[in-house]
């Protein structure tokens, strides 16, 4: 069917290659079908669903639209770590993601907290 498990994960490979090829406008409705599907169907905190926010924030961020990329960030950052735990890779990860988009922003303080922050983290778990 239209919101199956395959046919949202075909719709998601398609907006990640449509994104590559710089085909902004119909990557992100596909990366947002892909992301609402999955949440209806999976939760907010499966991978899936975690990896269509993460492409469209990418590609909002991508395309200078900040402000809107940076809730998406910040839920990703949020359910990845309540999910697999501040120390993961992925949740590392999303921080140092967050960082970026901050630094794109101009918020430099904010920024770097995050750096600080996926740094230590990521010196923790992989060591110095």
């Amino acid at each position: 069917g239209t919101d199956g498990a395959a046919t949202l994960q075909s719709v998601q490979d398609l907006a990640e290659q449509l994104a590559l090829q710089g085909k902004r406008q119909l990557a992100e409705s596909l990366y947002r079908r892909a992301y609402f599907g999955h949440l209806a169907a999976l939760g907010h905190t499966h991978p899936k669903t975690m990896r269509s926010l993460g492409g469209l924030g990418s590609l909002l961020m991508a395309a200078g639209r900040h402000e809107e990329a940076q809730p998406l960030y910040e839920r990703a950052l949020d359910d990845l770590q309540a999910t697999l735990g501040r120390r993961h890779p992925d949740a590392l990860a999303a921080q140092h993601n967050l960082a970026l988009l901050l630094r794109a922003s101009g918020e430099d303080q904010k920024a770097e907290l995050h750096y600080r922050i996926a740094s230590a983290g990521l010196e923790a778990s992989l060591g110095a």
